[in-house]
């Protein structure tokens, strides 16, 4: 598979989990809420999460390790998996926020590479969903407290609606495009 063509598979699923997120955001009630928390603890939902970030984050690893270490990376991965089952908290939060980061990432690397169509908006839009990242990785309990004030306030709900669903509309649109200009490479 080229680098182009799974760029532009990224790009369709990313905008298909944007409406999805948009989605569940819009339809969010209070009777929802007890469900949410459980399932933001739940160890056994964010270990294959944590599994994909990790196991993501090897490439971009091997250029930054000693020669030694490669091949201890994946090894690696699967003790950190271990590991973090038993010590992390909030496991499912902190493996979506590593995941939206590391996307950031490789939207940024390869929008850049293929000569993107609108890369600038993708790329402001990106840059706040790795910086919203960031703050659940360092405090994931951020994800809890918003969906109680979504309960509460619906203009957080409607934020929250708007911003995946602009980010869904944008990678949909800049995802047809570089399938429509048919580049080949």
């Amino acid at each position: 598979m080229s680098e182009l063509l799974l760029y532009k598979i990224v790009l369709i699923a990313a905008a298909l989990v944007s409406f999805a997120a948009a989605y569940l955001l819009l339809k969010f009630k209070a009777p929802d809420l007890p469900v949410c928390e459980k399932l933001l603890r739940n160890r056994n939902l964010g270990v294959p999460l944590a599994l994909a970030g990790l196991l993501w984050c090897v490439p971009y690893s091997r250029p930054l390790v000693w020669d030694w270490m490669v091949p201890w990376l994946l090894p690696l991965v699967v003790v950190l998996t271990v590991l973090i089952y038993f010590y992390l908290e909030y496991l499912p939060s902190r493996a979506v926020a590593g995941i939206m980061i590391l996307y950031t990432a490789y939207v940024a690397q390869e929008s850049y590479a293929f000569h993107t169509p609108g890369a600038g908006w993708l790329m402001i839009l990106s840059w706040l969903m790795a910086v919203v990242g960031m703050f659940i990785a360092a405090k994931p309990y951020l994800i809890r407290d918003y969906f109680r004030k979504i309960v509460v306030d619906e203009r957080y709900r409607l934020i929250g609606g708007a911003f995946f669903t602009v980010y869904g509309l944008w990678s949909l649109t800049v995802g047809v495009i570089h399938i429509v200009k048919g580049q080949i490479v």
